[in-house]
């Protein structure tokens, strides 16, 4: 996060794989992001993407999920990225 920053401030997702980096989850920072650990397993992570509603503290107008898996030497992305 941003520091002094909102739930709508662009994050990045940095991907780990037994503690070393190995890039980012998007090649653009999205706001609204967050770890959908109910869908996420030992092998898959599941980031929510959310698209702002008409307001700060409205529902979210849509919400994307992406999966990421560990392939062998990287982490693909398994779905499509969030719309920009």
């Amino acid at each position: 996060m941003v520091e002094g920053g909102t739930a709508s401030s662009p994050v990045q997702a940095l991907m780990f794989h037994r503690g070393t980096y190995v890039g980012t989850g998007t090649s653009k920072a999205y706001g609204l992001t967050s770890l959908n650990s109910a869908h996420s397993t030992d092998n898959t992570v599941v980031l929510d993407y959310a698209t702002p509603g008409e307001c700060d503290a409205c529902a979210p107008a849509a919400v994307t999920s992406v999966r990421y898996q560990w392939q062998g030497d990287h982490v693909e992305m398994l779905d499509p990225p969030p719309p920009s």
